[in-house]
């Protein structure tokens, strides 16, 4: 489900660095659930989305075209975080 859950971050929020931090941690980071994580998984959180942010573009491109070689979008995977904000 992750997988799909990326994927569908890319196409329908086209916010790559939220999708690779999501693939990375494992978790979906929210103004709602931020609270919630420890210190420790926030800063997963954050060092994943600088380690994309860090990428060359071509490493990004490389990521994502791996991305949409994994399986069919499952948009409705997107219906359950659509109503938070993702943090970054």
């Amino acid at each position: 489900m992750w997988k799909a859950l990326v994927r569908t971050m890319i196409e329908v929020n086209d916010n790559p660095v939220i999708a690779f931090a999501i693939e990375k941690t494992d978790r979906i980071v929210t103004a709602d659930n931020m609270k919630l994580l420890s210190p420790e998984d926030l800063a997963e959180w954050e060092a994943a989305c600088d380690e994309f942010e860090g990428m060359t573009a071509d490493d990004q491109q490389a990521w994502l075209m791996r991305c949409f070689c994994h399986g069919a979008t499952f948009r409705q995977s997107v219906a359950s975080v659509g109503d938070y904000d993702v943090i970054r």
